[in-house]
């Protein structure tokens, strides 16, 4: 565990103090315990690959183990485990769509992604091994930093630009999961892999992709069966939305696809002591999604759509900063893109509407009936 406790903001905008994500799941030899025989054989399979043997190993998740070795370098380690009721090659398939992108990123732009150290061809060995990249996850890093590490020049302008440089990124123009083939040249749209559900196919544009996600989400049960019609309703908003962002002059550019990283928590960003990030890690949930979704504000800041405190599922629900003071950096963050991208600006601000409906739509926490998106409708659109 971190040493001690970190501040978080309840849905009241009260302080809690609670522990922050534990740092390993075990440590090899330092607990005096050994290993499990799946974390075992996946240490033995990355120092077989690698030619060295570890030191150390430090278990971070079921399928993922850190490893040091004597030449104090360390590697992260990843191996698809068998799991009851899932698809082995649909993991594997999952594993190796992330590493071509890794090599892909790191090969090609500046941002701060894990280098692949193992063979892209995973398919028999099933495993992926890439550099273990300095600075500690944000959840356990946030509380701790003072207001003007917050903002400007650090965290903020550091999430900015590696925004930014995703935003300009030449990438194929459909839906879907990204999967560069760096041995071929070629750029493959596959069906996009989301964090809790996976498409039926690739999407051509925007109207598809909704079009998708409102069956998907009439059918799901988290809504317990009848919404009440309040689906019906959201489509209406996010119809009208569409038909205004069309008609706009910049339509092109707004709707232009743009890879977007799905999963990018405050688990999945590293920062230093200082609040610069080091690494963006975890890409095997990222799309290509238009850029009136693509462009957003740092996820840590959010208190809108699903994230407002009036409308939250209130047992799982708590942030990193006050509400006064997330609105102060996203509106620093607001300024600094202006003066970089007009367009990822332009993006920013038009998509907040739609953006937060789809976000509805994405939304794993119940919502019996949409009742409370039916609340979140109420007070946007009431002056329409």
């Amino acid at each position: 565990m971190t040493d001690s406790k970190l501040p978080f903001y309840n849905i009241l905008g009260e302080i809690e103090y609670l522990s922050g994500y534990p740092l390993s799941f075990g440590d090899w030899p330092s607990s005096g315990k050994p290993l499990s025989a799946e974390q075992q054989s996946l240490i033995d399979e990355t120092s077989y690959i690698l030619r060295k043997s570890p030191t150390e190993a430090h278990v971070r998740a079921e399928d993922l183990n850190l490893a040091s070795f004597e030449d104090d370098s360390k590697v992260v380690a990843r191996k698809i485990l068998p799991k009851k009721g899932t698809d082995l090659g649909d993991g594997i398939q999952k594993l190796g769509i992330e590493a071509r992108l890794l090599k892909w990123l790191s090969e090609s732009t500046k941002l701060p992604v894990p280098r692949i150290q193992s063979p892209l061809d995973i398919q028999d060995r099933n495993i992926v091994i890439m550099d273990k990249l300095p600075g500690t996850m944000l959840l356990n890093t946030y509380g701790t930093l003072n207001t003007l590490a917050k903002a400007r020049p650090n965290i903020l302008t550091s999430y900015a630009l590696i925004a930014l440089e995703l935003f300009e990124l030449d990438v194929p123009q459909r839906i879907g999961t990204f999967d560069p083939d760096m041995v071929s040249g070629s750029f493959n749209v596959t069906p996009m892999i989301s964090v809790h559900f996976r498409a039926t196919k690739v999407f051509e544009d925007i109207r598809q992709y909704l079009d998708f996600l409102f069956e998907m989400k009439k059918a799901s049960p988290l809504i317990d069966g009848d919404d009440g019609g309040n689906l019906d309703e959201l489509k209406r908003h996010t119809d009208c939305i569409l038909a205004d962002l069309s008609s706009n002059a910049n339509a092109p550019t707004l709707f232009r696809c743009v890879l977007v990283h799905r999963d990018l928590n405050d688990m999945n960003i590293l920062v230093d002591k200082s609040g610069s990030i080091t690494g963006v890690i975890d890409w095997e949930y990222q799309v290509l999604h238009p850029a009136v979704l693509a462009a957003c504000y740092p996820p840590w800041l959010s208190y809108d759509g699903c994230s407002d405190p009036r409308f939250v599922n209130p047992i799982m629900t708590l942030w990193l900063d006050s509400p006064k003071e997330s609105k102060r950096l996203r509106d620093l963050y607001l300024e600094f893109v202006k003066s970089r991208n007009h367009k990822y600006w332009e993006a920013l601000v038009l998509g907040a509407q739609l953006r937060s409906c789809v976000e509805w739509l994405l939304s794993n926490a119940c919502d019996p009936g949409c009742r409370r998106m039916k609340k979140w409708m109420e007070a946007t659109f009431s002056a329409s």
